[in-house]
């Protein structure tokens, strides 16, 4: 993209609709960048926010003051958007990057697995194990919370290091392990836990196991505790209903110090570009 149409794209956007405006920027930014984040927080609010007008939770007059202000908040990005941003490519700190992208790793998973059925070749103990209960309720809620975790440790990730994410239930985490010993591929990977004592047994491991001298938040509604082990560290992430959850997700997403980017440094062993 050249200096001029940049900024023909910043004057379109700024006339057309939220909607339309977001799914434009959408496709410039193609998650790369660090006006990604910020972008992805606007877009967020706003599938929120439509989800609970079609509820009938909000009036249509708090949903258009609510509106006009995320339109006011997309106009400073775009203002803030520089060539840099949309002819952006990911590296790293220690050189050579490539960042997930969900479609292009499916097809390469499906590829490398049709062709040797090697999980290691997909998975190491830089890979990311997110956790979620194995009843129905777990796969309905905290899954959904799981997914969006994991798109955004994917996109934080470099695919060829196997800097990735991927979800497990509970009940086959410990098979897993049960069944490999010592030996299981994903022994050493470092866990992320989804979901209350209850509906997740690997949340309730951690809870049981935690080490209170590492870094935890336990508030009355939700909590963030820590375990280290001999072969990797772990997180649970858990409330006592799906939004409390959901709050503990995002308060560790965004958490600096001991939040989600210390999490994946340590794991991948290397600092993560800045915001």
């Amino acid at each position: 993209m050249t200096k001029d149409e940049l900024e023909k794209f910043k004057r379109k956007n700024k006339t057309n609709t939220l909607s339309d405006a977001l799914e434009n920027m959408e496709q410039i930014l193609k998650k790369n960048g660090k006006m990604y984040d910020k972008f992805a927080n606007i877009k967020g609010q706003h599938e929120e926010l439509k989800d609970k007008m079609l509820k009938g939770i909000i009036s249509e007059s708090y949903n258009e003051i609510i509106t006009n202000r995320l339109r006011d908040f997309l106009n400073e990005l775009l203002n803030e958007l520089t060539l840099e941003d949309v002819n952006h490519r990911n590296t790293s700190i220690t050189g050579d990057f490539q960042p997930v992208n969900s479609s292009s790793s499916l097809e390469n998973d499906i590829e490398i697995l049709d062709a040797s059925w090697s999980l290691s070749k997909l998975i190491s103990r830089k890979t990311i194990i997110i956790v979620v209960g194995s009843h129905l309720v777990a796969e309905i809620l905290d899954r959904r919370l799981a997914e969006q975790l994991r798109d955004k440790i994917d996109k934080l990730g470099s695919y060829s290091k196997k800097e990735r994410a991927i979800i497990l239930t509970d009940v086959e985490y410990m098979s897993q392990l049960e069944e490999y010993k010592g030996k299981a591929i994903i022994r050493d990977s470092p866990v992320i836990s989804i979901g209350g004592i209850i509906a997740n047994k690997q949340t309730l491991y951690i809870e049981n196991n935690r080490n209170d001298d590492l870094f935890l938040i336990m508030m009355p509604t939700f909590r963030i505790v820590s375990l280290k082990t001999e072969q990797n560290f772990q997180v649970a992430l858990h409330g006592t209903n799906s939004n409390d959850t959901k709050m503990a997700i995002d308060l560790f997403s965004q958490m600096k110090p001991h939040g989600l980017r210390d999490f994946l440094e340590k794991a991948w062993e290397r600092r993560l570009l800045s915001d």
